[in-house]
């Protein structure tokens, strides 16, 4: 870009450019694919007369595009040709972009949680200068380290965002109606620089959050808050299926099983009663739990630390893979709770369409948005409007000082919301001095 400067036409802003190049960029670095879909409307929002600028880099051959296409449903899509750089790639300079601040939301009736997005939440730029903080890890091949070279940027470029006051919020209840904010995506580990009006902020997480709100669907299906999200979701399904959901409820073997399963998952045994039960391939002490990939249409393996780790990801799996994809941990699984596999099954098969499968998630999504966005911190909010809050999907943070506080609260809004069925709350302090504190101990 620097090299074809004097072709760029003076009636563009330089800085519109670099903007949009990032955002390409940012978007490839949350995709493990060589392009990435940018509808126009999120371009337009970047840059107003984005088309200008995107035949510019096309141009001067720095990107790549795939057309739109209406039959499959797709729409423009971008790639980075990264291999101009040969084998210089670690020559790369950070480039400044000059953002004003903007805050841009399309968050309907979350305005107790999107007004803490002010000047007031910062970065601590000292500290992230002059810690031993590395983003880049060493990597064994040109294509890891490109792949670690763009998280990097990702990662500099959500300490911008925040920097500069460069606020989004967005939420879409044709989707998992969660807010997505600065924060959803943000790196866990950048966490630690973090403040607002000063102070570190602590945050709750429900632990086991999916199987959680899974039981709490169960528990409450009769009432008409979740009844209404389980008719968006499955539409002119819900007759039957809800006649069949029932049978299944009130068999006396669903009930055995399901006492047994609540405990386990309530009391937080769930994994160690899976680490019983499960058995996994280990390669140089690595447990394998095989994946598909949709866009290679390819098995592939995850390796975890520990068989706890792979048990997650197994029953994650098990909630969520396709009926026809049975692994041999759903088997096992399945041979432990039959009945509960079929109320699974008929979940994930509300109509005859491949994606079918995806409305069971998008369910649990939409109960833990409602749960958290629309009862709990609504209601802490209306208690306590002096609060801050932020959240991450199943995860709500404030500052330290009022952290006591919004345990509290949490727990009773939480224990209204699903009839006393409490979740276990995970303690996490984001704050730099504790986290050195840990590092030491």
């Amino acid at each position: 870009m620097e090299q074809n400067k004097s072709t760029f036409s003076p009636n563009l802003h330089w800085d519109s450019l670099l903007l949009l190049a990032s955002k390409i960029e940012y978007k490839l670095s949350k995709k493990d694919a060589d392009f990435v879909e940018i509808p126009s409307e999120e371009l337009k929002y970047s840059v107003r007369e984005y088309a200008k600028y995107i035949k510019f880099l096309l141009e001067i051959d720095a990107i790549e595009k795939k057309n739109y296409s209406t039959t499959i449903g797709k729409c423009n899509a971008f790639r980075v040709k990264y291999e101009i750089f040969g084998h210089e790639f670690d020559k790369i300079k950070e480039i400044k972009i000059a953002l004003k601040p903007k805050f841009y939301s399309t968050a309907t009736n979350c305005d107790h949680l999107t007004k803490w997005f002010n000047s007031h939440l910062q970065i601590d730029y000292y500290n992230y200068f002059y810690s031993t903080f590395s983003i880049v890890e060493p990597q064994n091949s040109q294509k890891n380290y490109e792949k670690a070279v763009l998280k990097a940027m990702s990662y500099r470029m959500s300490l911008v965002d925040l920097s500069n006051y460069y606020f989004r919020a967005s939420r879409d209840i044709s989707s998992d109606n969660r807010l997505h904010t600065n924060l959803t995506n943000f790196p866990s580990k950048l966490r630690q620089f973090i403040t607002y009006d000063g102070w570190d902020l602590v945050s709750f997480d429900v632990k086991n959050s999916q199987p959680y709100f899974m039981i709490v669907f169960l528990e409450r299906f009769e009432e008409e808050r979740i009844r209404k999200i389980f008719r968006r979701i499955y539409r002119s399904k819900i007759g039957i299926m809800s006649d069949r959901i029932n049978q299944i409820l009130y068999c006396k073997e669903f009930q055995e099983e399901y006492i047994r399963l609540k405990d386990l998952i309530l009391n937080g045994k769930l994994y160690e009663f899976l680490v019983e039960i499960m058995d996994f391939k280990t390669k140089n002490g690595k447990f394998l739990v095989k994946a598909y990939e949709k866009e290679t249409d390819k098995n592939f393996f995850n390796f975890f630390d520990s068989k706890r780790d792979a048990c997650k990801q197994a029953f994650m799996q098990i909630l969520y893979s396709p009926n026809n994809r049975k692994s041999s941990h759903y088997k096992r699984f399945e041979s432990e709770f039959p009945k509960f596999c079929e109320l699974l099954h008929l979940l994930k098969t509300s109509t005859n369409r491949k994606d079918s499968y995806k409305k069971f998630p998008k369910l649990l999504q939409q109960i833990e948005s409602d749960c958290i966005l629309d009862f709990v911190t609504k209601n802490i909010a209306k208690e306590y409007p002096n609060i801050p809050m932020f959240t991450i999907h199943d995860s709500i943070a404030t500052i330290e000082a009022y952290s006591d506080v919004l345990y509290k609260k949490m727990n009773q809004y939480f224990a209204q919301y699903s009839g006393d069925v409490l979740p276990q709350l995970k303690e996490e302090y984001w704050g730099l001095n504790y986290i050195k504190i840990k590092e030491a101990v």
